[in-house]
């Protein structure tokens, strides 16, 4: 690794004279107004046992000096002077387990040891976890997040640190306790799990739904159809059946790979493109990501209170298009639906890699397509009126 020497921690005086005689590319002296602001929003902390994460705001054609060592031993682990414009974060790995480390910032307005440095620098110290806090705290996040998970699809109040979204949080409060020898995290996952057996009590059962034994379900096809019902049980609709017959005709239809196109009524559409150094990884996606990132997603298109159908296709279900299509979402959750049978074909498709950088460009490739049809056909009054009796919120368990 190149060294750099950093003139501004204490500078020698043949190094002091050395910065005042440069040329014209380096300040000769710098004024407080030459003089960049300090970096902003600087974070440190360990995301582990062996790895620190550094993030941090500047003016856009600010440049960076940034030192981080280990405190023990004083050893360097980075150090640059100037060398980082347009960047934000940072991330070191291989580092020592239980061990502080030190991270030193501030703002430069020219490339390595030239210009103008912020007056004040910023310092702040964390310390990479425990090989067996790492291994707690990493089992811990992912049940907190995925109990957050499951209050918002209850549709409960959920708020505050303990209902964190943010991984981060939970990591760090998590590693933060347990380095304090306290095992709180125990009693915090219990909490969470007792607030959603609490909404649960308080949320309707479903419906008492008829008889409907429909045919048996291929092994291929019974996480879809266990997709679907999971999901219609939280919107207080009863559960779907297999149709051989009208998984049959999905299949001949899905075979077509008439992209975009309905080729019958209560029919839901699903296309995905997966590839790994440039070549097609199929299927593209499992059945359950299909339904639930291309279907089910649509509910954050959709408002109870004053529901509106929106048809058509989009990408990332609406997320930044127009209009937001909410009309997947409303067909899987359609209370008068009451039977299921879908087919997948590999499809030619067309996709865009590094879009939106100079290396952006198309390719031709092989992806999955998904055809689902539900009888009777969902979406079958589209009024205001009907919506809110055929589609439920999500208040059911």
């Amino acid at each position: 690794m190149n060294k750099t020497i950093d003139l501004s921690l204490g500078c020698r005086i043949a190094s002091c004279l050395m910065l005042l005689v440069a040329g014209s590319s380096a300040h000769a002296a710098c004024s407080a107004s030459d003089r960049p602001p300090a970096p902003t929003q600087v974070k440190f902390f360990a995301t582990g046992d062996t790895s620190v994460y550094a993030q941090w705001a500047v003016r856009p054609n600010d440049f960076v000096d940034m030192t981080v060592r280990q405190k023990s031993n004083n050893k360097t682990i980075f150090n640059v002077a100037g060398g980082l414009k347009r960047q934000w974060e940072k991330a070191f790995s291989d580092l020592a387990a239980n061990q502080e480390y030190e991270l030193t910032i501030r703002s430069r307005t020219e490339s390595g040891t030239n210009g103008c440095v912020s007056t004040a620098s910023i310092t702040l110290t964390t310390k990479t976890a425990t090989k067996g806090n790492a291994g707690v705290c990493r089992t811990y996040v992912a049940r907190a997040l995925q109990q957050v998970k499951t209050m918002e699809d209850l549709n409960c109040p959920h708020d505050g640190g303990r209902w964190s979204k943010n991984a981060n949080h939970h990591w760090q409060w998590c590693i933060d306790q347990r380095g304090q020898g306290q095992a709180f995290d125990v009693s915090e996952n219990k909490a969470r799990d007792d607030a959603i057996a609490a909404c649960r009590a308080q949320k309707p059962q479903a419906a008492s739904c008829p008889p409907n034994r429909g045919d048996p379900v291929p092994p291929e096809w019974a996480d879809m159809l266990a997709a679907h019902n999971e999901r219609r049980k939280l919107h207080c609709a009863c559960p779907l059946t297999w149709s051989a017959s009208l998984a049959n005709g999905a299949q001949t239809y899905a075979s077509e790979c008439k992209l975009g196109q309905h080729g019958s009524s209560g029919e839901n559409l699903a296309d995905r493109i997966s590839v790994r150094d440039d070549k097609p990884v199929l299927p593209a996606a499992t059945d359950r990501e299909a339904f639930e990132q291309s279907w089910y997603c649509e509910r954050d298109n959709y408002s109870y209170d004053n529901p509106q159908f929106t048809g058509g296709f989009t990408r990332n279900c609406g997320r930044g298009d127009n209009p937001k299509v909410n009309g997947h979402f409303t067909q899987v959750v359609w209370k008068d639906s009451t039977q299921l049978g879908c087919g997948r074909a590999t499809c030619s498709m067309t996709i865009t890699l590094d879009e939106g950088t100079p290396k952006e460009r198309k390719i031709q490739t092989q992806g999955t397509h998904w055809v689902c049809r539900y009888s009777p056909p969902g979406n079958a009054g589209t009024d205001s009126a009907n919506l809110k009796r055929k589609v439920s919120a999500p208040v059911c368990k």
